[in-house]
């Protein structure tokens, strides 16, 4: 009697799981959706405030806005790369841009110096910077 039910069982499960997966993807895709427009809404909201201080003779005040936000994205870049895949043709062109743009803002800071506030981000930059430098000049 129960063998009856097997087929049916095995059924059942099969789409649960299906239902499942479509289910956890849309809810993935939603979330990666609001982290988007999240990022996009603060970028704006950035983009207002220097431009504003630029309008308004703050200059000083924009430049080392620039530069601190320079600075986190050189650590968001660093930890991107460093998770970035090993191997394929995606992952040149990421290594290859990466430090490009990089061996860019090290330029800048050369010509510009600053500090930021934190010191560890200082120092995180600076090993991406010599770190990158090794690897290039292999």
């Amino acid at each position: 009697m129960i063998k009856k039910f097997i087929p049916w069982i095995i059924f059942l499960i099969v789409v649960s799981f299906i239902i499942g997966v479509v289910i956890g993807a849309q809810w993935s895709n939603q979330q990666l959706s609001l982290t988007a427009k999240a990022h996009d809404s603060t970028q704006v909201m950035y983009d207002i405030a220097l431009l504003n201080l630029l309008r308004t003779n703050g200059t000083p005040k924009a430049i080392g806005d620039l530069e601190n936000k320079l600075d986190s994205d050189l650590v968001n870049l660093d930890e991107s790369t460093r998770n970035a895949p090993i191997s394929g043709p995606a992952s040149q062109y990421i290594d290859v841009a990466a430090r490009k743009f990089i061996a860019d803002a090290e330029e800048y800071r050369k010509k510009f110096p600053h500090s930021n506030c934190d010191t560890n981000i200082d120092l995180e930059i600076s090993n991406l910077f010599l770190l990158v430098n090794s690897s290039t000049n292999k």
